[in-house]
């Protein structure tokens, strides 16, 4: 049990990798903040499976604050601006995207 545990731990930390690619390639603003809700679900749903295993309540609270401040205020909060702003573009990048890659 506890393997599968460990192997799901590593494959979610390979989702935030890939999310955090994916958050640097991005150009457009609602999918950024769409891509930033999805890395912050993941993010506590490893929080969650670490303190399953290691049974450390310390991490629950962890994972619930970061739920209530990465997955639910800060995408409403960021919804908000972009709809006050009525932003529906593209941003431009200062750097291109592969240079921003390989740094």
């Amino acid at each position: 049990m506890n393997a599968l545990l460990a192997q799901l731990v590593n494959l979610l930390g390979a989702v935030l990798l890939m999310l955090a690619f994916a958050m640097i390639a991005q150009r457009r603003v609602l999918s950024l903040i769409n891509l930033f809700t999805l890395q912050g679900a993941v993010l506590v749903l490893s929080t969650l499976v670490v303190a399953y295993v290691t049974a450390q309540s310390h991490l629950y609270v962890s994972a619930g604050i970061t739920f209530a401040l990465k997955v639910l205020l800060i995408p409403w909060l960021l919804h908000r601006v972009v709809e006050r702003l009525q932003i529906q573009s593209d941003v431009e990048t200062l750097i291109n995207i592969p240079t921003t890659m390989l740094i």
